[in-house]
């Protein structure tokens, strides 16, 4: 398909060459309760949502895991209000030592909420700080995988079970791929189809 073709395309709701930005939830089922589990919320994701949580007949957001601090995986972190307003208290969000010093700068006002005028409507979000060790969230054990977005930036790729996702990297380090072993499905950052990049895997690689 040729890249008029593509944008032609583009523009058509529900068509997949529509671009947003690179998000999944896991629906987590146990015998005692099912919970939605969704890895970043980048600038589009009020419009994935919309679009999506219906179809699925998702409603609740029982937690938020941060694979690192670029727009397109926290820039829609304000748009949680719509969540904590009006279905859910709060949402738990997960996330690195260091992209939790970026968002003090980024969306300092859902950070440290002393400094919101009362009355405005924000998210509330209860951070919780995760090491690049294996963690728990709803009863799902959670495998940090640490690789490179570009030369020294740290991002995360996760292990939930079987499944490995890994949403932007550039070079993954020895010691991850020990992560991987026996891993059924690998959900793998591919941004071009030609080539790599400095901050991404190319289909080729």
């Amino acid at each position: 398909m040729s890249c008029s073709q593509v944008c032609i395309k583009a523009v058509e709701p529900g068509n997949r060459n529509r671009r947003r930005n690179t998000s999944i939830l896991l629906r987590h089922v146990t015998p005692s309760r099912t919970s939605n589990i969704l890895i970043d919320a980048g600038k589009f994701f009020y419009h994935s949502a919309l679009e999506w949580f219906p179809a699925f007949g998702l409603r609740e957001i029982d937690a938020v895991i941060i694979t690192h601090s670029h727009a397109d995986a926290i820039g829609g972190l304000d748009c949680l209000r719509d969540w904590t307003n009006n279905v859910q208290p709060s949402i738990p969000i997960y996330v690195a030592p260091r992209d939790y010093e970026v968002m003090k700068m980024t969306h300092h006002y859902l950070v440290d909420t002393s400094t919101v005028i009362p009355g405005a409507a924000v998210s509330t979000l209860q951070f919780n700080i995760m090491e690049e060790e294996p963690f728990t969230v709803q009863d799902l054990e959670v495998i940090p995988l640490p690789v490179w977005h570009g030369q020294g930036y740290r991002s995360l790729g996760f292990r939930f079970g079987d499944i490995c996702y890994i949403s932007d990297v550039s070079d993954i380090p020895d010691e991850t791929y020990k992560l991987l072993e026996d891993c059924q499905l690998l959900i793998l950052d591919a941004l071009r189809p030609d080539r790599s990049s400095s901050t991404h895997f190319g289909l080729p690689r």
